[in-house]
């Protein structure tokens, strides 16, 4: 099953998109899609293709929700264990990881190693909440959270 999502979402975004417009490919059965390009002008993000696939369970038996940079197209696991308003929130903190790997601010250097702008520092599921990557996420995708959770497409 997880296969055939994954060649669904790959089938999806392969059409051209014109310059300057975001690709969303919402593979839950949430009502995400424009709730994240909402997001996504908000942080000045364009010309990006985000996927957003369901996961049962936690992700790495740990977290509700994930971003992995596949070569600038983006896909975002949300485990199906949240309610619509905490995918949306969760949504919104891995839009703005989104913004930080497109813009060049982020990297993953290692399993547990990253640069975020000038700053290379090991991660741990404890430093989650103290990362500068991490605090910036939170505090972003809060104020986006507030400001867009009433869209409903």
């Amino acid at each position: 099953m997880k296969t055939a999502l994954l060649i669904l979402a790959l089938l999806l975004i392969c059409p051209a998109y014109g310059q300057g417009e975001n690709n969303i490919v919402n593979l839950t059965c949430w009502n995400l899609d424009t709730f994240a390009e909402k997001c996504l002008k908000d942080l000045n993000v364009d010309s990006c293709r985000v996927i957003i696939q369901p996961v049962d369970g936690l992700i790495k038996n740990e977290y509700l929700a994930v971003t992995f940079d596949n070569q600038g197209a983006f896909t975002i696991a949300i485990s199906t264990l949240l309610f619509y308003q905490d995918a949306m929130s969760a949504l919104a903190h891995e839009l703005v990881h989104v913004r930080q790997m497109s813009k060049g601010e982020l990297k993953q250097l290692g399993s547990n190693m990253v640069q975020f702008r000038a700053l290379t520092y090991k991660t741990s599921k404890r430093s989650h909440y103290t990362d500068p990557h991490e605090v910036e996420a939170r505090i972003q995708g809060l104020r986006l959270f507030k400001k867009y959770k009433f869209i409903i497409q």
